[in-house]
């Protein structure tokens, strides 16, 4: 499993795909020595920041020891990296999910209810993804919480298309895992993860990484290898999905945040969102229905049995901070919106006929408020409305990241339990910018 881990590193460089080095340790045999030293860090009011750039140096030089056979290489060496590593990164997730069966649909909206870890167990990064249980009266929603051996899953790259090639990548993660009384929980991860560049973003952050991503939940998977892993899912009798918006890094310190003065982080942003052929604005035309209810059953094809969904992608955008008032203000436009056509491949909707489905995304107006080294707040236009959660990133809030959620702002059927009968549409953007 090793080059699936290998490809994620090298193609994504986030910290979840940094223990890729401990699988050197058993190879390289490394015995004693003096210790790699940990990242460079910058100091900023007497409080240390370390860099995504820094951190990949560091663990990359582990790599190096290991290639080289040097004494560095060692169990201890790589948990000592990984541990700091894990300390130092902060991982916000903002979530929303669409559950359906014969009898009707719910969406629940997990606001400060979902949560992403890592922890060292044994020889293992075990991660855990966390939706809080179900809300009282919601049998459709039952609520998610699985950690698996990150190893335990196969991840594949692909380039977005055109002047976005080796700036964004997506990605696909099959995940099985069988609990101790047998029971299976299988969903694929289709994620949107920016491509860093000797260390800095596609947003031009080094402090914070921010990604998208869908999971379609399935039944069942076949099995195969040691550990064994999901090589297909092979059983999928449920429309389900959920939209994940997550930022990593290190939060500026509550002080070292300016206390006055403002300044403007160009800033980008990425979405996925699914929405209801209708008669409202959300809608796609022609062919592109919103379910594709085909392949529920036996090994379903990619994205069958699944809420379609497009995403979408802002030039640059700036957000305008006050820190004398704690205010937030800026204006967000998603310009570029695809679909994967086919398992890997993104078709960028040119045609006419989605002007009015990419209108409803464009002119976002944002206002939210600062508390500490974080802020909240509304996002809103005539066809949308919503919040943003944030945080500040990095020496003096070098670096800004937020995620926000929208629902229809004509149609109030977003309250978590609540069932809909006409259209609806929902989207999770992850924005990150720096000064």
């Amino acid at each position: 499993m090793a080059h699936f881990t290998l490809s994620k590193f090298k193609k994504a460089g986030q910290l979840a795909f940094l223990y890729l080095f401990a699988l050197f340790l058993f190879s390289c045999g490394g015995g004693g020595g003096s210790s790699n030293p940990l990242p460079v860090t910058e100091i900023s009011s007497g409080f240390a920041y370390t860099s995504i750039g820094d951190w990949g140096s560091t663990f990359g030089k582990f790599y190096d020891d290991c290639e080289s056979e040097n004494a560095n290489c060692t169990e201890q060496q790589a948990r000592s990296i990984l541990e700091a590593a894990i300390s130092a990164y902060s991982i916000e997730t903002q979530a929303v999910h669409l559950y359906s069966d014969v009898s009707g649909s719910v969406i629940h909206h997990v606001s400060g209810e979902s949560s992403y870890s890592l922890a060292i167990q044994g020889n293992s990064l075990m991660e855990t993804l966390k939706f809080n249980p179900a809300v009282s009266g919601t049998p459709l929603y039952p609520g998610l919480e699985v950690t698996s051996d990150f190893y335990s899953y196969p991840s594949f790259s692909h380039d977005f298309p055109g002047a976005l090639s080796g700036l964004l990548s997506l990605e696909h993660e099959r995940i099985g895992i069988t609990d101790s009384s047998l029971n299976e929980k299988v969903f694929k991860g289709i994620h949107i993860r920016p491509l860093p560049n000797s260390g800095i973003m596609w947003s031009g952050t080094q402090y914070s990484w921010a990604e998208i991503a869908e999971l379609d939940y399935g039944n069942a998977c076949d099995y195969l290898g040691d550990p064994r892993y999901c090589q297909r899912v092979s059983l999928d009798n449920s429309i389900n999905i959920s939209l994940v918006g997550k930022i990593y890094g290190p939060k500026t310190n509550a002080g070292d945040m300016p206390a006055s003065g403002s300044t403007s982080y160009r800033s980008y942003a990425i979405s996925k969102g699914f929405y209801e052929k209708g008669s409202g604005n959300f809608l796609y035309t022609g062919n592109f229905s919103m379910v594709n209810s085909a392949g529920c059953g036996s090994n379903p094809p990619h994205r069958g049995c699944h809420w379609k969904t497009s995403d979408a992608v802002s030039a640059e955008q700036i957000l305008t901070v006050d820190f004398s008032a704690n205010s937030i203000q800026g204006t967000l436009s998603m310009q570029k919106h695809y679909y994967e056509s086919s398992s890997g491949s993104l078709t960028l909707l040119t045609s006419s006929s989605y002007d009015l489905h990419k209108e409803t995304l464009e002119n976002l107006s944002i206002s939210a408020t600062i508390s500490g080294n974080g802020f909240t707040g509304t996002v809103q236009n005539s066809h949308f409305i919503g919040n943003i959660y944030g945080d500040f990133y990095g020496p003096n809030a070098k670096e800004i990241g937020a995620i926000i959620f929208l629902s229809p702002a004509a149609n109030n059927v977003v309250v978590s339990g609540s069932y809909y009968e006409s259209e609806v549409a929902f989207s999770i953007i992850v924005i990150s910018g720096s000064k």
